[in-house]
């Protein structure tokens, strides 16, 4: 420190007429020209009783805690710890997630996924779901999970715009990404599931079952079975429901089989063609 005498008005100058000023100084920083590495301080990252060890390069070091259960209250506590003083900017951010079911109309009460389907012939599905508000959201983007079998998706914005083309698809996920999310509103997903009703064959009881398609009063029926595809073939089945209906699209028998079959085949329960309960028409 460099003492400067300060001269008093009308007295000569020199060090035994000087004024001194004492100054203290806290809190001195020492700034290493090559900044430490994060391994060298042992840098880490905590939360939850978790604690991950700083990793990277040039000043830039990172962390990851996952958490399987997932945060469910705020705050959410974080600590940085080294084994010396240190300085240095941070950023923390919290992978968020918000989970709900699909709509199969317009309707945020109306939860699962609608269908169209006809015999021999795949499986139409639609399905909604809303974005709303993204809030403060870094880097938001929406995630949809669905049957590894399900394909050939259209993704439309509210706007019903094909963004198909800007999504990623994979088996069974969908991610619709941060460039096109903030399109608030409903968005529809259209995709096409395999028809594993392979085959369904009506039987007739004579001197054993046999296929059939033309029937009398009287007569014993059933409902020969195949669930599976071209390219797939089932073991044990369980959950087959069959329904037969008479003419006019009125059941007439609704059941579900116990499990049971092999290669994918099931029989339903035989049924009996009686008068007056079996209208001369269709059945299907």
């Amino acid at each position: 420190m460099r003492v400067d005498p300060i001269p008093r008005v009308g007295i000569a100058d020199g060090i035994g007429n000087a004024a001194y000023i004492t100054v203290y100084i806290d809190d001195v920083s020492f700034i290493k020209a090559t900044p430490p590495t994060a391994e060298q301080v042992q840098l880490e990252f905590a939360t939850g009783g978790i604690t991950d060890a700083l990793t990277g390069s040039l000043g830039n070091y990172y962390a990851s805690i996952p958490n399987a259960t997932y945060w469910t209250t705020t705050p959410v506590p974080v600590a940085l710890t080294a084994n010396t003083s240190v300085s240095f900017d941070y950023k923390t951010r919290l992978l968020s997630h918000r989970f709900t079911d699909s709509n199969w109309r317009t309707n945020i009460s109306s939860t699962g996924v609608s269908y169209t389907i006809d015999h021999g012939f795949s499986s139409d599905l639609l399905f909604y779901t809303y974005v709303g508000y993204l809030g403060n959201y870094e880097d938001p983007e929406m995630s949809i999970i669905f049957p590894s079998d399900w394909e050939n998706l259209t993704v439309s914005d509210p706007f019903l715009s094909d963004l198909t083309s800007s999504c990623s698809i994979g088996t069974g996920n969908l991610i619709v990404p941060t460039t096109i999310i903030d399109r608030l509103g409903w968005w529809e997903i259209q995709l096409e599931s395999p028809n594993y009703a392979k085959s369904i064959k009506p039987q007739l009881l004579d001197s054993g079952w046999v296929d059939a398609a033309t029937f009398r009063i009287g007569n014993t029926t059933r409902a020969d079975i195949t669930i599976g595809t071209d390219t797939q073939t089932l073991g044990s089945l369980t959950d087959v429901n069959v329904t037969w209906f008479k003419p006019f699209n009125q059941i007439w028998i609704s059941e579900i089989l116990p499990p049971g079959g092999t290669l994918g085949q099931i029989t339903s329960s035989s049924q009996v063609f009686n008068s007056g309960s079996s209208p001369a028409a269709g059945f299907r």
